[in-house]
């Protein structure tokens, strides 16, 4: 039991896609709540994480079975029951529910808190076989709920009457939702087509290419990807623009460096898709440089830096908020590359 439950942690850090607490801290950057309320607040964050990574780890079970760039886990080697998963993943979501609603005291907050529970419980069960939801619905929604948190933190300890939340809410959402729609829907793009998956990149019709010379793109996949970074971009320059003052110091750096940074993610997405075909990077044709390629672009480093940079605009500590989710978003990548080795030590053992 307690060996099953080691290797249940050691997966789902493995799985990470992205760190849940990172909304939660723009909420707590921008509303400035109480240390023990930060305290409570990011140890449900944390508990939402493991929740999500096992509910995907269950959902793309059979894509990862079939998908030999996945490392062997306890999960996917059948070393860990998936009965008793599915029992600790209902005991999180007790524990979610209870200690999610029951301290809070902003009705809205509670709702969010609800509406959260569910887009992230749906979105990961049915993130790739949706009976009634297109996958491009889905991948929506994924943003919704990532930046969902930033609304339920500001409706307990701040004002959403004030449009600061909302603006980060929105281009959070659109953020993880181009990274979504990009890397998550490309990384695994052949077993997930192998296994019967619906992605939003499947829907549109993109396809691998013969001999793993590239991935065949369709002129709605690369419209829908451009069009979504577009918005992103106009909200963030929309919503910073009336900060830029050469006199208000910390403020139009962070300004600047937001609209270089959305712009700079727009450009690297256009670059991707102008043509048909996604290739290797030039020089470099191995598949674990393409798998990089993939999964590490860099619009998505760049529409994370942007976002940061907005949250340091609207912070009453501009400059200390954009270290501490500079470091909260290296930290997760460590944790991801962390809970892989871990997860392979586990199994090996």
């Amino acid at each position: 039991m307690r060996g099953d439950l080691l290797d249940y942690l050691t997966v789902s850090r493995a799985r990470a896609s992205a760190s849940t607490s990172f909304p939660f801290f723009i909420g707590i950057l921008i509303s400035t709540p109480p240390l023990t309320s930060i305290t409570i607040i990011v140890t449900w964050s944390t508990l939402l994480h493991y929740y999500i990574c096992q509910l995907n780890n269950l959902a793309d079970l059979d894509s990862d079975r079939g998908n030999p760039t996945r490392r062997p886990t306890p999960l996917t080697m059948g070393v860990l029951p998936l009965g008793r998963v599915r029992y600790w993943i209902l005991i999180e979501l007790f524990l979610l529910m209870v200690f999610g609603i029951l301290p809070l005291q902003s009705l809205c907050a509670k709702i969010g808190v609800v509406a959260l529970l569910l887009t992230v419980t749906y979105g990961n069960v049915y993130q790739k076989c949706s009976p009634r939801i297109s996958p491009v619905i889905i991948d929506f929604l994924y943003g919704f709920s990532m930046g969902l948190p930033i609304l339920i933190v500001g409706a307990e300890f701040g004002d959403l009457n004030s449009q600061t939340y909302w603006i980060l809410s929105l281009c959070v959402g659109l953020n993880f939702t181009i990274l979504n729609m990009f890397a998550g829907n490309m990384k695994d793009l052949e077993w997930d087509i192998n296994s019967g998956c619906q992605t939003t990149a499947i829907e549109l019709g993109v396809r691998p290419l013969a001999k793993k010379e590239g991935i065949q793109l369709t002129w709605s996949y690369r419209t829908l990807l451009a069009v979504t970074q577009i918005f992103l971009s106009i909200v963030t320059v929309a919503a910073i623009f009336p900060n830029i003052h050469p006199d208000s110091g910390a403020i139009f750096f962070l300004s600047l460096l937001a609209i270089l940074a959305t712009v700079g993610g727009f450009a690297d997405i256009l670059r991707r898709i102008r043509c048909k075909i996604l290739r290797p990077p030039s020089g470099n044709s191995s598949p674990l440089a393409f798998r990089l390629y993939i999964t590490r672009p860099a619009h998505a480093f760049l529409n994370l830096a942007s976002v940061c940079a907005v949250t340091g605009v609207f912070s009453p500590n501009p400059l200390v908020s954009v270290a501490i989710l500079s470091a909260l978003i290296v930290g997760t990548f460590l944790l991801i590359a962390i809970g892989r080795r871990s997860a392979v030590v586990s199994l090996n053992s």
